[in-house]
C-alpha cells in the first residue's frame, strides 16, 4: 500500500480500517544492510511522511486506482527491532528515527511489545 502526498509516494506495510484509517511501518534496525543503507531509507521514507504530516495526502492501495484522502493527523505507527548496542552507527541511526517520529507524532513500538500494536489494530 503506497500514501501519497502532492509531492511524493511512500510505502508503508499495512493499513487498519476498522472504522478509522491509520498506516503502519516497519524498520529493522539490526541487521540485513549497512547503517549507511539503512540510513538512505529511512530519510528517503521521512520526507513524504513530513510532506503527509504538513499537507496531507492521499491512500491507494495495490491493484486499485481508488484513493481516499488523508488528514494530516492520520495515525502512524512504526513497529521496529532494535539493534545490538554495540553497533553504534546503527543506534544513530535509530536514534535519528526516534527523534523524527517524536517530531511528527508517529508511535514507535519495539517488536518486543506486539501487544501496542495489537491494540492499535483491534
Amino acid at each position: 500500500m503506497s500514501a501519497a502526498t502532492m509531492r511524493r509516494p511512500a510505502r508503508f506495510n499495512f493499513l487498519a480500517a476498522n472504522g478509522h484509517l491509520s498506516l503502519h511501518h516497519a524498520w529493522a534496525f539490526e541487521s540485513g544492510t549497512t547503517a549507511t543503507d539503512l540510513l538512505v531509507r529511512f530519510r528517503a521514507w521521512e520526507v513524504p511522511v513530513r510532506d503527509l504530516r504538513e499537507s496531507g495526502g492521499a491512500v491507494t492501495l495495490p491493484g486499485t486506482e481508488e484513493s481516499q484522502a488523508l488528514d494530516q493527523d492520520v495515525p502512524l505507527t512504526v513497529l521496529f527491532s532494535e539493534p545490538d548496542p554495540a553497533e553504534t552507527d546503527r543506534v544513530e541511526v535509530l536514534e535519528e528515527a526516534r527523534a523524527f517520529c517524536r517530531q511528527y507524532e508517529i508511535e514507535m513500538i519495539p517488536e518486543n511489545e506486539p501487544e501496542r500494536l495489537l491494540r492499535i489494530l483491534s
